[in-house]
């Protein structure tokens, strides 16, 4: 099973952090029963999110492989899901280059996400140890959606 990939676009907080957001439309539901893996690649040209399910081996081989604990800062608002991030950088990079980071997350718990309205991503990784992805249905009236379509528009 290929995972789902969101592109995420990096925006400027009130007190000038970088946080990235990303937005998935379309008539399907995310199921987290069974458990949901996330991994934010930023350290690349265009930052991306990727989802699956937990099982995926290859998801469920970067936990084992990367896989450590920290206490959960629970900072969300706004009831968002939210979902702890785990900064790591890749063991095998290519000759010649640094490694890149990237973060990783995983969630279960018996619930679904319905994204035919849409859902937005919000990742915060401004702060060390405090990184987390944010899960929210999309509502018209909040300022990120215009954030988010001035982000396309610059596409």
């Amino acid at each position: 099973m290929q995972r789902a990939r969101i592109n995420m676009y990096p925006n400027i907080d009130k007190d000038d952090q970088t946080y990235y957001i990303g937005k998935l439309k379309c008539p399907i539901t995310i199921n987290f029963k069974d458990g949901m893996a996330f991994i934010l690649y930023t350290d690349t040209e265009e930052p991306e999110l990727h989802f699956c399910p937990l099982d995926v081996p290859d998801v469920s081989d970067v936990f084992k492989f990367y896989d450590s604990r920290r206490p959960n800062p629970n900072r969300a608002r706004h009831n968002n899901l939210s979902i702890d991030l785990y900064a790591r950088y890749e063991k095998d990079p290519e000759p010649g280059l640094e490694p890149r980071k990237f973060y990783i997350g995983r969630i279960m718990f018996d619930g679904v996400i319905n994204c035919s309205e849409g859902v937005v991503f919000l990742a915060f990784i401004s702060d060390p140890q405090e990184e987390q992805l944010q899960i929210a249905v999309v509502d018209p009236t909040k300022t990120y959606i215009k954030k988010f379509q001035r982000n396309e528009e610059r596409k």
